[in-house]
Parts: structure tokens; sequence; C-alpha cells
């Protein structure tokens, strides 16, 4: 014990005699515990924290191969989709969905939006369900049928201001 307190004397006064080393040593230990730090935050989240959904080791997504070239098609045809829907035994829910960005009206107010169009059984699919409102209806789906839109939390609150006057609005 007596030589351990002798060393940390000895680093003590080695570092009042040399601020500079001892500042830039500080920092560059600060630097990698940010890092590290920055990187289990996201490695947990992406890779290690399991999904927020019910059962998420049943979801798996389902895409185009060509065998000829041997690539994948991130994207599937809607002929594609109604196909395997029709002819799906193994799946207790199939979903399509594709997305960009467009731009929205609301109460008179343009702007732009993530819009990602789905199927009805997409929210079936990942088990989620509305915390207020509904879901899409197979009449809404129908060539002709009622438009209807299911909006985000984070929209509601934007462009509603969290008002439960959202559900029926025009969009």
């Amino acid at each position: 014990m007596p030589r351990l307190l002798q060393d940390l004397r000895y680093a003590l006064r080695s570092l009042f005699r040399q601020p500079s080393f001892a500042a830039t040593a500080v920092l560059t230990l600060a630097l990698g515990i940010g890092a590290t730090t920055a990187m289990f935050s996201v490695v947990n989240a992406v890779i290690l924290k399991p999904l927020s959904y019910s059962e998420p080791d049943r979801i798996v997504a389902v895409m185009n191969y060509w065998t000829k070239s041997g690539s994948r098609g991130a994207t599937v045809s809607a002929p594609d989709f109604h196909d395997w829907a029709a002819q799906a035994q193994s799946f207790s829910a199939l979903a399509y969905f594709t997305g960009g960005e467009t731009s929205v009206t609301v109460n008179g107010t343009a702007d732009y939006a993530s819009v990602i169009r789905v199927t009805p059984d997409f929210f079936n699919a990942l088990g989620a369900k509305a915390s207020a409102g509904r879901l899409f209806t197979a009449e809404e789906v129908q060539p002709g049928g009622p438009l209807a839109v299911v909006i985000t939390d984070a929209f509601w609150k934007k462009q509603f201001g969290g008002q439960p006057g959202a559900i029926g609005a025009a969009v």
C-alpha cells in the first residue's frame, strides 16, 4: 500500500510540472469515453434492444429475387404483392408499404410530410393499435372507396395541436 501512495504522489507531481500534458490526457480520455458512450447507445438501440413490436422475431421482409442476375429487389410490384397475398399460407399477415414525401394541407396551411402508403394488414402484421380513432377498413382499400389516413402522434401534435378534433378532419 505505501508503494501505491508513493506512485500516486509521483504521478500527481509529474502532471503538475507539465499542465499541458495533463490537459491533453484528460481531454483525450473525455473524448474516448464520450465516443464509446455514443457508440454503445447506438448499438444498444439498433442491435441489442428488441424491437418494440409484439413478437418481433416473427416479422420478416419479403422481396423479389431474380435468379438470372442474382440480385434482390427492394420494392415489390402491386400485382406481385396481390399474387403473394392470395397464395400465402405461411404468413399470419402480409402487408405492403411504400413511402415518400408529399405536400399536405391542414386547416389551410401547406407543409411537407413523410407519407407511407400501406395495406390494411400493415398494422395487423406489426401488432399496432390506434391510440385514438381507428385504423383502415376494407371499404377504404377498394377502388373508388372512401379515402382515409392514419396520422402519427408527432403529426397530430404539430398540425392539429394535439386536439381530439383531428379525428374526422380533412387532410
